[in-house]
């Protein structure tokens, strides 16, 4: 577990490595949306870019029926 937090103020948490991936996921995203929005790309255009990156990287599962 990592440990998310200072503990000065006594927000000291412990956090999954799972949860930690997640929040290194999502600042990542959230720096290449400003890098986008700062290149000119809308705030609407830079989500789809990033709903379409995202999408690409999960694997596709085959409906079967």
């Amino acid at each position: 577990m990592g440990r998310i937090g200072d503990g000065r103020d006594g927000t000291e948490a412990f956090a999954s490595h799972s949860e930690m991936g997640l929040l290194t996921e999502a600042e990542y995203l959230a720096a290449k949306k400003k890098a986008l929005q700062a290149a000119g790309f809308s705030s609407d255009e830079a989500m789809r870019i990033l709903v379409a990156e995202v999408s690409a990287r999960q694997p596709i599962r085959r409906m079967t029926s």
